[in-house]
């Protein structure tokens, strides 16, 4: 619903609505006019280590060396290479797997990790430049589908795109355009077409959403453009604030 103090022009028949200058002083104009400017167009989602199905003895194993590392007899870490993949797997003091640390790149360093939940996902983080800083981190479902993938720079997730239904669809993209550590800009697929229905962006950096824009044909126009004061799209505000918690890779950072 919107808010009493907004103003709202959805335009039923071609030309549609669209938005010109600033989003803080927007006035509307005919469809001659360009879309509102958004944040920078999100790159890809970022590519993520695989989550390696190790066991012992599993299929190109070439090299197993477990290592008790604190001298209490039990094994602390076991190193191994699987088809041609270095790796060190972390257990816990029950044997139990941890954490995995993969050199994906036979380069020397291990520059992903990957973290089994007790649910069946998996947490993995990657340094794709080797420079010592997580640069993508994602979350992996029990059949290993991508149900969320962040895009980090200088320690900051700028980009987020989520599965929020389950569906195995990344249907939200969350976009932090200044580097804040506060998502800014909100893009969402609703129907899993990979076409946006609504685009909610905080013009002012107060952390409330007060620009709103609707595809109402699903013909990939954002056709209704709404903006008011604060409040304008209450249920979105704090919807889509960062992880606090860190994955696994973090202690690269």
């Amino acid at each position: 619903m919107t808010n009493p103090s907004s103003n709202a022009t959805a335009a039923p028949t071609a030309p549609s609505a669209n938005l010109t200058g600033s989003p803080e002083d927007a006035s509307f104009t005919s469809a001659v006019a360009p879309e509102p400017e958004l944040a920078p167009e999100p790159t890809l989602e970022p590519e993520l280590a695989p989550a390696p199905e190790d066991v012992p003895g599993a299929s190109g194993e070439s090299y197993r060396s477990p290592r008790d590392l604190d001298g209490d007899g039990n094994v602390d870490t076991v190193h191994t290479t699987i088809d041609g993949v270095n790796q060190i797997e972390h257990l816990d003091t029950d044997g139990n797997l941890t954490t995995i640390e993969l050199d994906t790149d036979s380069n020397g360093t291990y520059e992903s990790a990957v973290h089994p939940q007790a649910d069946g996902t998996v947490r993995v983080a990657t340094d794709l430049d080797d420079d010592g800083n997580v640069d993508a981190k994602g979350i992996l479902d029990a059949q290993g589908n991508v149900i969320q993938a962040d895009a980090i720079a200088d320690g900051v997730v700028r980009e987020s795109y989520r599965d929020t239904n389950g569906d195995v669809h990344l249907d939200t993209t969350l976009i932090d355009s200044t580097g804040s550590g506060q998502f800014d800009t909100v893009i969402l697929d609703s129907d899993g077409d990979d076409v946006p229905n609504t685009v909610l962006v905080d013009t002012d950096s107060d952390g409330i959403f007060d620009l709103k824009m609707e595809d109402t044909t699903n013909d990939g126009i954002l056709d209704e453009i709404t903006t008011g004061s604060q409040g304008l799209v209450a249920e979105y505000d704090g919807t889509f604030d960062a992880p606090a918690e860190p994955l696994p890779g973090d202690d690269l950072v």
